[in-house]
């Protein structure tokens, strides 16, 4: 192999590697956005729960 294919092979090696890096950041990215959204809804979950319970034992 020449010198200018390995250089080649090289500097797609090197921009392949730092796309992979570039996606697995965005991955984790989403992955946090995605675990607020869920906890937001949790905790609207458990905020309409406890309103309900609330309201049960005024009542009772």
């Amino acid at each position: 192999m020449q010198w200018w294919q390995k250089w080649t092979l090289e500097k797609i090696k090197e921009s392949a590697t730092a796309t992979v890096s570039i996606l697995r950041h965005e991955m984790k990215q989403m992955e946090k956005r995605q675990e607020k959204k869920f906890d937001a809804k949790l905790e609207k979950a458990a905020h309409e729960i406890r309103s309900e319970m609330k309201e049960g034992f005024a009542k009772a």
